[in-house]
């Protein structure tokens, strides 16, 4: 097999991110590029959160709602992901379950917060 995008299994990430990039203003748009990435890099929590985060905007609260928990799952430790989950529900009217995605905010340990950011940090 070659280095070549065209034989390789899965796009990388930058790739998929710069394709990302190009039309994040278009939310339908936007969630067609993540849906391709999450098959090529399904354990990438930040892609989650990107999609939950979309789907919010879209009023789509169930999608909303399984994206953001799959992005907690991934990595407990994600801030922006419980931050997200706690957005969600509130959207949805289930207050005592936001209150409770926040408070996981709270238990964040510094150390969590300050980690290196790699491809999944990178959102310039």
């Amino acid at each position: 097999m070659t280095g070549d995008s065209h034989t390789s299994p899965t796009r990388p990430l930058r790739d998929w991110l710069e394709a990302f990039r190009q039309v994040r203003r278009q939310p339908h748009e936007a969630l067609a590029v993540l849906e391709l990435t999450l098959q090529d890099h399904p354990a990438e929590p930040s892609l989650w959160v990107r999609q939950a985060r979309i789907q919010l905007d879209l009023r789509a609260y169930d999608e909303a709602e399984w994206a953001a928990w799959q992005a907690t799952r991934l990595d407990e430790a994600d801030f922006e992901s419980w931050y997200v989950l706690g957005l969600v529900q509130e959207a949805r009217g289930k207050i005592y379950e936001a209150i409770a995605a926040h408070e996981q905010l709270i238990r964040t340990p510094i150390e969590w917060l300050v980690k290196p950011l790699g491809p999944s940090g990178c959102d310039s």
